[in-house]
């Protein structure tokens, strides 16, 4: 069995910039376990691993004039939990462009874009 390359979350989301549009930029995060994913919103999405395992996307603040969705439409694998979601399907082994998918997936529900 071949064990892909695993990615770091700023790789994914710079991977997942070109599927959200214009406006988007990835700022990694110390030691590029976590990165900050800004755009076209005062809200800001911190992508990171979770200590079990998971990719998890953080709202760095949920703010009124973003007008997001009160309850977003999620897409098959992404579950809301917290001040977040986790992306359930998302796995060590998936090729980049796969979680980079997800990931804009995943931002796109929250943004009801």
């Amino acid at each position: 069995m071949t064990i892909q390359r695993v990615f770091s979350p700023a790789e994914i989301a710079e991977a997942s910039l070109p599927l959200l549009g214009d406006g988007w930029s990835v700022e990694p995060g110390p030691w590029n376990v976590s990165c900050t994913i800004s755009g076209p919103y005062v809200t800001s999405f911190v992508l990171r691993v979770d200590e079990e395992g998971p990719l998890v996307i953080d709202y760095n603040g949920l703010f009124t004039d973003d007008a997001f969705p009160q309850d977003p439409v999620l897409p098959d694998g992404v579950l809301a939990d917290g001040d977040g979601v986790l992306l359930t399907h998302a796995d060590v082994n998936d090729f980049l462009e796969k979680l980079a998918q997800q990931v804009a997936n995943a931002i796109r529900a929250i943004t009801g874009r």
